[in-house]
């Protein structure tokens, strides 16, 4: 979930909450493994939307 506020001129800032999910199944004729887990984090940022197809961006995320 991410939010936006968006200045005159180009500029904006956000926020964010989320949730990864990752699941992982190898198998070899060695043998097989797996692993899963599952992390919630927050991130914020700010940029500037030079034109319509170009933009800058710089943010910080952490997941747990």
């Amino acid at each position: 979930l991410k939010g936006q506020y968006d200045f005159d001129g180009g500029a904006y800032v956000y926020g964010l909450i989320g949730r990864a999910d990752l699941e992982l199944e190898v198998s070899s004729s060695f043998g097989s493994g797996s692993a899963s887990g599952d992390e919630t984090g927050f991130g914020i940022g700010a940029g500037y939307q030079f034109s319509e197809l170009v933009g800058a961006e710089l943010g910080f995320e952490q997941y747990d």
